[in-house]
Order: C-alpha cells, then structure tokens, then sequence
C-alpha cells in the first residue's frame, strides 16, 4: 500500500467528504471545499500523471464495484497497466492554501460548542457536542441551508447514520436511535417541535455504534461489542443515497458479538482474556490483545436471514503497540489512531504508520460510493487529504510485478469486504 496525500494549510476542527466537497468545521461555521478543483490543480502541476490524482481524489468508485469495470478491463492490458504505474510514481505528496479551493463558507449560528463527532447522510449534516445533537439540510447545488435544529440536548460523543436511521452514543447516558429520519414510510408528517422526540433509548451505555449489514453494533465497552438485531421495509432507489432499506425497528435486547453461534465448532476460540479494543468494518471484525496481536474474524449471513455465525479467527499482526483511541474502516482495512500516532490497516498486508503525531481528527467514509479510499487527518498544519493506492488499483489480477518502486505487495488473493 501506498497513501499520497495533500495537505490543505488551515484552521479546521473537522471535516467530511461529501459530493465533491470537502465539509470542514471552524469555529461556528462550516467551510466547502472542492475536491474536483483540487483533483484538477495536481493534475494542472503534473499533467503526466492524469488521470490517477482524479482516481485517488475524486472518484474511488471508478476502480471496483459496477462503475469500476470499464477500468478493470482496461488494467488488464500490459502496456495500460504499465503506464497507470508510471503515472503513479510521478504523484508526489502535495501542499496547498486551503483557501484557493474555497466554494463558501457557512456561519452557524448556534453555541460554541465543543465539536465531538459529525456525520453528513442523505443531504443532512449531523454535529454531535457537549450541549447535545444538532443538524441542518443543506441544498448542495446551491450551498443554501436552512435553520440549525437542536435535536438532543445529552453530551452526543458519536453519531452513526444508515439506512434512514441515525444512532447517537451518548457515554453513561446511553444509546439512543431515531427510526426513520426522513420520513420515508408515508407516515404523518413530524414537525421541528417533537424531533427531539423521536430518539429512543436502546441501551443504557454507549462510547460508539457502528454497522453491519442491517444489523447496529454497539459498543458499551471496546472488549465486548453488542448486535441489535433490526427490521426493515424496502424504499425506492435513490431516496436514501445509494441505500434501498429503511430501518424500522430494533431489538430490545442486543447479543454479544462473542456469543454468537460458530461457523465451525472446532474453529479457534474467542480471545476474549486478553481483548484490549475491538473494531469492526462492515462484517469484519478485529481484536487487539494486550501483547499486540491483532486478529480478524467475520460475520457469516445465512441465506435464511437468521442471525449471523461467528467465523474463525486469523492472527494477522504481531507486535502492534500504542494506546488506541479510535479505529475507522476504510474499503480495504482500516485506519487506527493512537495518542500520538495514525496506522492503516489491512488484513492483506499488515499495519504500518501514516501519521507520527496526534490528530484533532481522523474520518474514514465507509458508506460513500466515491470516496472508500480515502481518509481525512486534521491536525494542527490543517488537514490532510489522504488517499489509499493498493495493488488492487494497478492490476487486479496481480500480473504486473514492476511495482518495487511503490512498495505496493501484489495480493493475490484480495478479497471482497462489505463496507
């Protein structure tokens, strides 16, 4: 793997990658910044390496999934393979004035809170702080938003959002989920008043929930994480980003993630004496022990849609060191932050540094269609736009193998995650 990077020099909080911009908190305001400008702008210094910085910046999704096939057949021609590398090696890490990519800049207007989490889905920003949930819908053409609303008024420390649902972890004061959102299932119509109403508590301690499939995973603690079994009825293509679901309900009592059912009984047991931090990307699921070994294991759906099985578990890294604080699944891994460190992941190719200081925020974007290679740094320089080449980018068959230069391992076995 290899991560070329831009920085863009400036003061941010936060930031999130939606529909060709860059959402960037300041204080009280939110800042858009264009990704295709930036895209544009690298390839403007070094023409010869077009088109990889519009791949790596832009658009993901023209390198796997349907939209990716036109590519791949292409790769799997020599001379173009050989020529995307050639390209590649040009790119170089890149700094910039955050400034010149500047579209507008949007004054809040609420409370100076301190900024915990953000989250932006189905057009919606989503701010989590000290004073509680808020958010606002912006309409994207135009960069027009209207009134901040106040959804929450508890310590909101992540915000999770899918399948018209949004997740709020709230520490001691619990996990709280707002079923449909939007408003999708034809139901009465729910003013600004009674939004706050709409939050149920669904458990009573929470430091972060996350996905899988359907399913919502909560974490009370990073040892032990906990699956919510979910119901949901179809809705039309397009009213919920990519997504066709809408979540309408959820179980009372969640199961332990390492209770489940083995796939195999004879299979390796739970790490569960040593567990320091548990993760999960999608249906995959790593664990970190106390001497730093860390092990993947995944989710197995039966066609009959019971609940999922437990699979076996992989030791793929020895030695790991560092106090984590957050981990973020990228399309292939994830990214894990430390007190004073940034790693990426992957359960192909092992874990090696990418940042050496502390952040004041680290975002992957999962459930995005353009940007699941990428992930956001901010730190006290401004933030870091960082993209993942892999071999998988070059040639997917692993065939070509003049790749030294880029310290990319050919993989010849990468397999399909669900993100």
């Amino acid at each position: 793997m290899k991560v070329i990077r831009v920085l863009l020099k400036g003061n941010f909080d936060d930031a999130f990658l939606y529909r060709d911009r860059i959402v960037a908190v300041g204080t009280n305001s939110l800042s858009m910044f264009s990704l295709s400008q930036i895209a544009a702008k690298i390839e403007e210094i070094e023409p010869k390496t077009i088109p990889i910085p519009t791949l790596l910046f832009q658009r993901n999704d023209w390198t796997f999934g349907k939209e990716g096939m036109p590519y791949r057949s292409m790769v799997r021609n020599p001379e173009i393979a050989n020529a995307f590398i050639a390209a590649a090696r040009r790119l170089k890490n890149m700094e910039f004035e955050a400034v010149q990519f500047l579209e507008k800049t949007i004054r809040l207007g609420t409370t100076n809170d301190i900024l915990l989490d953000m989250n932006i889905y189905n057009g919606r920003i989503y701010l989590g702080g000290d004073s509680g949930l808020y958010d606002c819908d912006l309409e994207w053409e135009k960069l027009a938003f209207e009134k901040v609303r106040h959804r929450f008024d508890t310590s909101c420390i992540n915000v999770s959002v899918k399948y018209g649902a949004v997740n709020i972890s709230c520490g001691d004061e619990g996990l709280h989920s707002s079923l449909n959102d939007f408003n999708l299932d034809q139901g009465p119509s729910r003013s600004i008043e009674k939004l706050s109403d709409m939050f149920q508590q669904r458990s009573s301690l929470s430091l972060r929930s996350t996905w899988c499939k359907t399913n919502v995973i909560n974490y009370a603690d990073f040892s032990n994480p906990q699956l919510f079994d979910t119901s949901a009825m179809p809705v039309p293509a397009g009213s919920l980003e990519a997504e066709t679901s809408l979540l309408t309900g959820i179980s009372e009592t969640p199961w332990g993630i390492w209770n489940l059912d083995r796939t195999d009984k004879r299979a390796s047991a739970v790490p569960s004496d040593y567990i320091d931090y548990t993760f999960n990307s999608g249906i995959h699921f790593y664990t970190i022990n106390q001497a730093g070994s860390i092990f993947e294991t995944s989710l197995k759906y039966p066609k009959s849609g019971d609940r999922p099985k437990l699979g076996h578990f992989s030791k793929i890294v020895d030695g790991f060191k560092g106090h984590v604080i957050k981990t973020l699944p990228l399309r292939s891994g994830a990214v894990i932050e430390t007190l004073d460190k940034v790693f990426l992941l992957s359960a192909t190719d092992g874990i090696q540094e990418v940042y050496d200081s502390p952040c004041l925020s680290v975002r992957t974007f999962p459930q995005s269609r353009r940007y699941k290679d990428l992930f956001i740094l901010v730190t006290k320089e401004g933030l870091w736009l960082n993209s993942v080449l892999d071999a998988d980018l070059l040639d997917p068959h692993g065939k070509i193998i003049d790749v030294e230069q880029l310290k990319i391992p050919i993989n010849l076995k990468r397999r399909a995650t669900d993100f």
